[in-house]
C-alpha cells in the first residue's frame, strides 16, 4: 500500500514532467510536421 505522502509526491512529479513537456512543445517550431 502506497502512503498518502508518496502518492502526492508521485502526482507532483508527473505534473512537473507534463509541464516541462508542454513547454517544449510550445517552444517547438509549429511549421514542422
Amino acid at each position: 500500500m502506497v502512503s498518502e505522502h508518496e502518492y502526492q509526491h508521485e502526482q507532483l512529479y508527473r505534473y512537473e514532467i507534463t509541464a516541462a513537456m508542454n513547454h517544449v512543445v510550445r517552444a517547438w517550431p509549429r511549421d514542422r510536421t
